[in-house]
């Protein structure tokens, strides 16, 4: 009977540690899940971005990028000028997989038309940094070499702070053609 007594006890203290422990265990995998599903944070820069949009197309120039931050996902689309073609492709910002790619022939539209072989005084870069310059603490969410009114622009999307900015910048000359700043106060 004694025998009986003491391997219950040693039978529950076993089934109790083993429980414990599956408690334990199952308490760190919700941590970790936890902390890395709640992150946006993109392991990919928009230079690799473009980077690797330029490799997948062989062949052009990158004229605009976007970066979106959609369900806990970042995803940059990268836009290059390929001769009489503007190729597209949306990049995982996590993993750098390109998810999406779609290829638009300019010569179908007027003003694409003027894409090709445009020559402009400001490249991409140039662009960008005007813009940093003029609004050093923003967020650039788009730049995109675009036609407006004849005139070859960056159409332009940035935050900073509670701000939206969206603005065109002439490809030539530098100068600001058009801007809209809205505040949460402009919203409602």
């Amino acid at each position: 009977m004694k025998k009986t007594i003491k391997q219950k006890t040693v039978i529950t203290l076993a089934s109790l540690g083993l429980a414990c422990s599956s408690v334990v265990v199952f308490a760190n995998t919700a941590k970790a899940t936890k902390s890395t599903g709640s992150t946006t944070q993109s392991s990919l820069t928009v230079e690799q971005a473009k980077e690797k949009a330029l490799n997948e197309s062989k062949s052009g120039q990158v004229i605009g990028y976007e970066q979106e931050n959609k369900s806990r996902k970042t995803v940059f689309e990268i836009t290059i000028l390929d001769g009489q073609n503007e190729k597209e492709y949306k990049i995982d910002g996590q993993t750098g997989d390109v998810l999406k790619s779609k290829t638009k022939d300019l010569t179908k539209d007027k003003d694409d038309k003027q894409l090709i072989n445009a020559s402009y005084k400001i490249d991409l870069a140039g662009a960008e940094s005007q813009v940093k310059s003029k609004y050093p603490k923003a967020t650039i969410e788009k730049l995109q070499l675009d036609v407006e009114n004849n005139t070859l622009v960056y159409d332009v999307s940035l935050t900073e702070g509670k701000k939206e900015i969206d603005l065109e910048l002439d490809a030539n000359t530098g100068q600001i053609v058009e801007e809209d700043i809205e505040t949460d106060k402009d919203l409602f």
